[in-house]
């Protein structure tokens, strides 16, 4: 197998004669891809990645195969939260400037998010769509925002108070809940510790979260000795990370207790 092909699990029950019932996920990272296909009972049937610019006849062979649908998310740190009842398609350029750039340089792509009445618009250069168009035709393209935010809505609908915070190696996506209510999502780069203590307690403060009887869930490279989580539990009692069993199955205890790093990955289940 490749060096930059790393096949993580394969299912006993997978098989290529009943793909057409299955559900295909992309996730683009910097330098990396990941895959994760699942039957329609949402259990996890195989999980692979591979490096950016590589031509690799297997995962060729896994893309030239029909699926039930096929999805892809892409990491855009620029993204506008549009109240359903005020969203308008003919408001595109104000929207494009409200992202800060251009029409002629850049699309506006708009991903509906139905669990909150909301839709979530970000950009892509032109070159980056057509790149993906070419790589992946037929693939429906949806931010990270909008995965993280459909998860979230589905693995806690009914928290009074709820405080998630994904870590993507130095972008750290802030999410609050209160009493059913999106409340702050954002995402801000955290160089050090110190960095991250200032947001969290900015948003605290902002939003009047209280510690005390707010849960808070991480995911990503933020798992329990991580120092971010440490300096967490200096605030809280209630950290926890997020657990994703009743999002899928997988019978690869292992990787199903990792699963927190590819949140958003996993949270197409969720996107509809």
């Amino acid at each position: 197998m490749s060096e930059l092909l790393k096949i993580a699990f394969i299912d006993n029950n997978y098989s290529v004669e009943h793909s057409a019932t299955y559900h295909l996920f992309i996730l683009e990272e910097t330098m990396d891809y990941h895959m994760a296909i699942f039957n329609e009972e949402n259990q996890l049937l195989l999980a692979l990645s591979w490096q950016k610019h590589s031509k690799q006849e297997r995962v060729q062979q896994l893309l030239s195969t029909h699926y039930s649908s096929t999805k892809i998310i892409v990491n855009n740190p620029h993204y506008l939260l549009v109240p359903k009842d005020l969203y308008s398609p003919t408001q595109e350029e104000q929207y494009l400037y409200m992202l800060g750039v251009k029409k002629d340089s850049h699309q506006l792509l708009v991903d509906q998010i139905t669990p909150l009445n909301t839709y979530g618009a970000y950009t892509l250069s032109v070159e980056a769509c057509t790149s993906l168009e070419q790589e992946f035709p037929n693939f429906s393209i949806y931010a990270q925002h909008t995965s993280l935010l459909c998860a979230y809505q589905y693995l806690h609908p009914h928290t009074d108070a709820a405080c998630f915070i994904h870590v993507d190696d130095h972008r750290i996506t802030f999410t609050y809940f209160a009493q059913g209510h999106l409340i702050y999502h954002q995402t801000q780069v955290c160089e050090q510790i110190d960095d991250f203590s200032y947001f969290i307690l900015a948003i605290a403060q902002t939003c009047k979260m209280d510690w005390v009887t707010t849960q808070v869930y991480t995911s990503g490279n933020l798992d329990d000795v991580h120092p971010y989580a440490v300096r967490l539990r200096q605030y809280s009692e209630q950290v926890q990370v997020i657990d994703l069993s009743t999002l899928f199955s997988c019978n690869n205890q292992d990787l199903f207790q990792q699963a927190h790093q590819y949140l958003p990955l996993f949270g197409l289940l969720c996107v509809s």
